[in-house]
């Protein structure tokens, strides 16, 4: 098999708590990234500027705010003529958070629902998820989380927060996923990482 082209993945650094929290400023729904989270993804724009020294053919984007903070903290622009193209399918405002051992979904509004009724973009699952990044141009960059790994095929144990990923589309269609730049593994032990 022989690499078609590579399309780069930033997943964002540590987000607040998706619960409100008087005392984190971007806590409630739709959290937006730490202070750390921030600092973690700015060290990696010396990789990407390596990586693609003409810039991202087309940047994607997440619509959160953590996703958007990721946008910010690479230096990319926002609202300018050559914005990103946003899509929930890269990540959505929703925030999976824990509460006595429940998993709970927080929407961007503040409505709260159990993990077992929300159906996300993963339903979609890794033929929809391949198909649409085979279709990106060469050299495409997406700032996101780590459940388009885990929906390309990643345990969320092994996806990390902050860091780079090389996607590479295969002639066969298939994916490959490299880990160029690693960041934090904020797993939560054997129920996975918290998304």
């Amino acid at each position: 098999m022989k690499v078609e082209k590579t399309i780069y993945l930033v997943t964002h650094g540590e987000k607040h708590s998706g619960l409100v929290k008087p005392e984190e400023e971007n806590s409630g729904p739709n959290p937006g990234m730490t202070e750390e989270g921030k600092e973690r993804v700015a060290a990696l724009k010396p990789n990407l500027d390596e990586l693609l020294p003409c810039g991202p053919a087309v940047i994607h984007c997440g619509t959160g705010r953590r996703h958007i903070d990721t946008l910010e903290a690479l230096g990319f622009p926002t609202t300018s003529q050559n914005r990103p193209l946003y899509s929930d399918l890269w990540g959505s405002p929703a925030s999976l958070e824990r509460i006595g051992g429940e998993k709970i979904i927080i929407f961007a509004d503040g409505t709260i629902t159990d993990w077992e009724h929300y159906k996300t973009t993963k339903h979609l699952g890794k033929e929809v998820t391949s198909r649409v990044i085979a279709g990106l141009d060469n050299n495409s960059l997406i700032c996101s989380g780590r459940p388009v790994l885990v929906r390309l095929g990643r345990r969320p144990e092994e996806c990390e927060s902050g860091a780079i990923y090389a996607l590479h589309v295969m002639d066969d269609g298939s994916i490959q996923i490299e880990l160029l730049v690693s960041g934090v593994n904020l797993s939560d032990g054997a129920e996975g990482a918290k998304v």
